[in-house]
């Protein structure tokens, strides 16, 4: 694989930026080709959740090379989290794909370009356990309770090496945007400004039929870092769910809520949230709310969040007869 194709797959490495940096383009000579592909690849990202792969030539690569700082360049001009955070989603997707079919030794070298360490050896890949929590996914299957674990190593299949990969990629780029910007060429505000009328009603817009202080500190955080774009980890939307569910709102309406996480795909996520109905999940405890870095802080003295309901609903009576 020449130099040039690996920086166009994996663009967010330090190969990629120092190849990038090497060409020395101004922002007024970058080409039309390169805004237009780049516009191109923050919509694709925007609408589907995706960015395809391109044909493995070099000329090709070159133009995606550009077309990956083009797209940033926009991004940051819209500074808008919920776009960059579903952007970075679809990105790190992408790697995830080239990773998967790509050899052992480009595996190792973006893991360490992206700052991980990381070993290889008949098939099964190492983390040092620093590494691996810093950046694991946060789906119950990658708890390291679930990992093999000696001698502070993780061991992963390919697939789990790559998945780590993949939510590294995705929290790096999230992290790295937007930037400042001097002295914008027209072409770019342009394309910015196509890109913000193109996505009109694409953002997710959720009219919560609750008033305000009817849920409890914790679960109102939930929903307000998840309207912030924020992909909240599997057991903060588990709680969230099981809350809504046992306070009495509908499937539709908590699956229209969770449209605003930057990886949401509405038919996973409505069979989740069916599955966790079906199985009658109770609301935990705060004990264990603040256990898993999702209660109230300081605490709010209750002893389940759905006391909160009850404890609002007795307020309103006694304010109707004062």
């Amino acid at each position: 694989m020449s130099e040039v194709l690996f920086c166009a797959k994996y663009p967010f490495t330090k190969s990629a930026k120092k190849l990038v940096a090497s060409r020395q383009i101004k922002l007024d000579e970058i080409r039309n080709d390169s805004v237009d592909r780049g516009k191109k690849r923050v919509m694709v990202a925007l609408k589907s959740g995706e960015i395809p792969r391109f044909i493995d030539m070099d000329n090709v690569a070159e133009l995606e090379l550009e077309a990956y700082a083009v797209a940033r360049i926009l991004l940051s001009l819209l500074n808008n989290r919920y776009f960059i955070n579903r952007y970075a989603v679809a990105e790190s997707k992408r790697a995830s794909t080239y990773l998967r079919d790509d050899s052992a030794e480009n595996v190792l070298r973006v893991a360490a370009e992206i700052g991980l360490e990381g070993m290889q050896k008949d098939g099964e890949y190492k983390m040092p356990i620093a590494d691996y929590l810093s950046v694991s996914p946060s789906s119950k299957d990658y708890k390291l309770i679930n990992k093999p674990l000696k001698a502070g190593v993780v061991k992963l299949s390919k697939r789990e090496f790559t998945r780590v990969l993949e939510a590294a990629v995705k929290s790096s780029i999230e992290r790295s945007l937007p930037f400042r910007i001097e002295d914008v060429p027209e072409l770019l505000k342009r394309a910015a400004e196509e890109i913000r009328d193109e996505a009109k009603g694409l953002e997710p817009k959720y009219e919560a039929r609750f008033r305000g202080g009817e849920f409890p500190q914790c679960i109102e955080s939930l929903i307000n870092r998840l309207k912030a774009g924020e992909n909240l980890n599997h057991t903060a939307r588990w709680a969230l769910a099981v809350f809504m569910l046992n306070a009495g709102y509908r499937v539709g309406e908590i699956v229209k809520l969770y449209s605003y996480a930057p990886d949401y795909d509405e038919r996973i996520t409505r069979y989740q949230v069916e599955h966790a109905k079906n199985r009658g999940y109770k609301m935990p405890t705060c004990e264990w709310m603040r256990s898993q870095g999702i209660g109230c802080l300081p605490p709010c003295g209750l002893s389940t969040p759905l006391h909160h309901r009850g404890k609002r609903r007795k307020v309103r009576a006694e304010e109707k007869e004062g």
